[in-house]
C-alpha cells in the first residue's frame, strides 16, 4: 500500500493512494487499484495481470492482462475553450 500528498501551486492539494497484491488468491494473480487526485484532475485505474491465463504446448502460457482507467482533467478542456473563444483555433 502506497500512499502520499502534496500541494502544487498550479492545482492545489494533490492526493495519491494505490494498493496492490502480487500473490493474488494464492494463484500468483496480481491486482492492483491506484487512485491519484486534486483540484482538477482525477484518475482511477484497476489492473489484473494472470501470468498463466491459458496454456499452449506442453510448458507455455499464454498470459491475460486487463487494465481500466477513468481519467478527468479540467485543466486541458479550460485550455481549449479559452483558444476557441478568442477564435484562435488552438
Amino acid at each position: 500500500m502506497d500512499y502520499g500528498g502534496g500541494y502544487s501551486t498550479d492545482t492545489g492539494p494533490l492526493g495519491l493512494f494505490e494498493i496492490s497484491n502480487v500473490n493474488l488468491m494464492n494463484k500468483l494473480r496480481q491486482g492492483s487499484m491506484r487512485l491519484r487526485f486534486s483540484t482538477r484532475q482525477q484518475s482511477v485505474r484497476f489492473e489484473y495481470l494472470d501470468p498463466q491465463f491459458s496454456r499452449y504446448g506442453s510448458n507455455q502460457f499464454a498470459p491475460l492482462t486487463i487494465s481500466v482507467q477513468y481519467q478527468r482533467d479540467s485543466t486541458v478542456t479550460r485550455f481549449f475553450r479559452s483558444a476557441i473563444d478568442r477564435g484562435t483555433m488552438g
